[in-house]
């Protein structure tokens, strides 16, 4: 009896195992069934029926649509189409009109691709009071003079950044203090049917009463100052753009020049090699040709993409002496986000001005705008020829959107993102003359950590802490925006 229960015992466990097994192997194929639907599914192409756009009050729809990668009646699968959702995301962003911007695609009841775009249009209109210094940065003005508050220079600003709809700026400056500027300048991206041709027009007055005249041994600008004007300005020029895909773009601008600099600067006890010429008053075009790639997130902040180009101009009538001028340069930068928010960003930059043999007012290179190593920020280094290295790692620490007490259609929240970076800086500048100079000539290194505050349409404010091979480090603080 014994045996015989355990034989039906044997026989009862291997009925149990037996379902068991097939209950596994049922589900594995039922889990690769639902994995092939999913593929299936996720590769099936689907026709974009209805592309719809709301939150349009006063750009062109058509302004939009051209930022976009895809069209009404293409086939699309679900990969495709998230992608292309998302670099198009990035186009419109960049197009600096919209404070929100949502793009969603989901399959109608006949199949088809019913893709919703919701946007919140920026303010359009800025009329704004405008302070600005006398120096090349906010760390010059505080550290080389002392913060002095008659270096500041006030004025308005009026900003229309879409006045017909059609994503077309125009900016009016007026500036007073010791140096007196107007200026305005209006784009018209779109001339053509077919959105791919745009033209500028920009006219500008500027009255020196501060005048850099010359740079010094240790590489900081010596200035002259005075009640009369030292140099007066005015320029018009006209720009041709091209954008024939959504990445590339292409400029050809010309310029007209007339400029009168006060005997005083060109005296031997300050430079005659200002202008290098006899005469204190000249003219002179700027024609140039520039290229540019720029596939980027976003074009205030990068985190993401790439962006490179190069530019080539010619300054003066002929090829030698007074302000004649031939000018190459290039750049490339990196923007690749790593995992756990962290970020890195490369950048290198060069230039190349012939003859080397130039008067003074053509021999800018780094420490001006970001074409400069930043711990070095009081100085100049001049030159001829000059090549730039940036490399930083950056990693992002919160970010939040805080109500608008204000309650603003166009500005329902506050963005704060604040982000912590450590970074290098290398280049050099080469001048004939550079022996006469500390930094010229030579391989030059910085580095620093910083932090990064990104808020409202992209404004960055950004606090570094940098050194450099010579010893000295300090805090400097930067600020820019989207104007």
């Amino acid at each position: 009896m014994r045996k015989i229960a355990r034989q039906m015992a044997n026989i009862f466990f291997i009925r149990r195992l037996s379902i068991f097994i097939r209950l596994i192997a049922f589900l594995i194929c039922l889990s690769n069934a639902q994995m092939g639907f999913a593929q299936t599914d996720s590769l099936l192409k689907r026709r974009i029926g209805s592309i719809q756009i709301n939150g349009l009050k006063h750009t062109r729809s058509n302004i939009v649509q051209r930022e976009l990668l895809f069209r009404e009646g293409e086939q699309l699968s679900k990969n495709e189409i998230e992608q292309q959702l998302a670099e198009s995301k990035y186009l419109i962003q960049n197009t600096n009109l919209f404070a929100e911007i949502n793009l969603k695609a989901e399959p109608d009841s006949s199949g088809e691709w019913r893709v919703q775009i919701d946007l919140r249009e920026k303010w359009m209109l800025y009329p704004l009071p405008k302070f600005n210094l006398l120096d090349r940065n906010f760390n010059e003005w505080w550290y080389t003079f002392n913060g002095n508050v008659n270096r500041i220079v006030y004025g308005i600003q009026l900003t229309h950044l879409n006045l017909t709809g059609k994503a077309d700026p125009l900016s009016f400056r007026w500036y007073n203090g010791f140096n007196r500027t107007w200026s305005l300048a209006y784009f018209q991206p779109n001339i053509d049917v077919h959105m791919k041709n745009g033209v500028a027009l920009g006219a500008s007055f500027t009255d020196n009463r501060v005048l850099s005249y010359k740079t010094g041994y240790d590489n900081q600008l010596i200035q002259l100052q005075s009640d009369q004007p030292l140099r007066n300005t005015i320029s018009a020029s006209i720009t041709l753009r091209h954008r024939n895909l959504l990445y590339n773009r292409s400029f050809f601008t010309a310029q007209i020049s007339r400029m009168q600099v006060s005997n005083s600067v060109l005296d031997s006890a300050y430079n005659p090699s200002y202008l290098n010429t006899n005469s204190n008053t000249t003219w002179f075009p700027d024609i140039s040709y520039s290229w540019q790639h720029l596939h980027v997130d976003n074009i205030n902040f990068p985190l993401k993409g790439s962006a490179y180009g190069f530019n080539i101009s010619k300054r003066g009538f002929g090829w030698n002496g007074n302000l004649n001028m031939l000018s190459i340069d290039g750049y490339w930068k990196k923007y690749q986000p790593l995992s756990n928010e962290f970020y890195l960003r490369l950048q290198c930059a060069g230039l190349l001005k012939l003859p080397f043999e130039q008067p003074y007012f053509n021999q800018r290179a780094l420490g001006y705008g970001d074409y400069m190593l930043s711990g070095l920020d009081r100085y100049v280094i001049d030159g001829v020829a000059s090549l730039l290295l940036k490399a930083s790692i950056s990693r992002k620490l919160f970010s939040v959107d805080l109500p608008n007490p204000l309650r603003m259609r166009q500005l329902t929240k506050i963005p704060l993102q604040l982000y912590l970076r450590g970074f290098t800086h290398q280049g050099t500048s080469y001048l004939p003359n550079g022996t006469l100079f500390k930094m010229n000539n030579r391989w030059l290194y910085t580095g620093g950590l910083g932090l990064d505050l990104i808020s409202v349409y992209d404004v960055r404010f950004a606090l570094d802490y940098s050194f450099n091979q010579f010893g000295e480090n300090g805090l400097f603080l930067r600020f820019s925006n989207f104007f």
